[in-house]
């Protein structure tokens, strides 16, 4: 079952390209808003972002 929270923190990654500032977005931290984005992947069936780890120099 899809739950509204899925729907809300895919949408504001969509729309803010980034899982960090989505996240401060939704008031959440980074690692749970991704958890539950790639839970929506998996019910869903479908990679929804490819996501591309940050290097940090």
């Amino acid at each position: 079952m899809i739950e509204f929270r899925h729907l809300r923190y895919f949408t504001a990654v969509a729309e803010e390209l980034n899982f960090h500032r989505a996240s401060e977005r939704v008031y959440i931290d980074p690692t749970p808003l991704s958890r539950t984005v790639r839970d929506l992947e998996e019910r869903l069936g479908v990679t929804l972002f490819v996501r591309n780890p940050v290097a940090w120099l």
